[in-house]
């Protein structure tokens, strides 16, 4: 369920200016799905006990700020996607 809105996201954001965006079927289905599964992901990790994926760590500032600061590994693969 966590890889879902991962694959999807990159396929619209890699095909849609080629596939002119929402004017195509299949962009427009998988940038519903990456959106439906990230809800979902995002619900089901904050209900679970237990979960694979805890979002739970995000409650703390000072590790929330760092893990999406502009210096942090993840943020620096932003700007491929836009």
């Amino acid at each position: 369920m966590s890889s879902a809105p991962n694959r999807c996201l990159e396929y619209t954001l890699e095909e849609g200016p080629r596939l002119d965006w929402f004017g195509d079927q299949v962009i427009l289905t998988t940038a519903w799905i990456s959106g439906l599964a990230g809800v979902g992901f995002i619900w089901r990790t904050l209900i679970y006990a237990h979960p694979i994926v805890d979002l739970r760590a995000l409650k703390d500032r000072n590790f929330a700020r760092a893990a999406f600061s502009p210096s942090s590994p993840a943020s620096a693969s932003l700007p491929r996607f836009i």
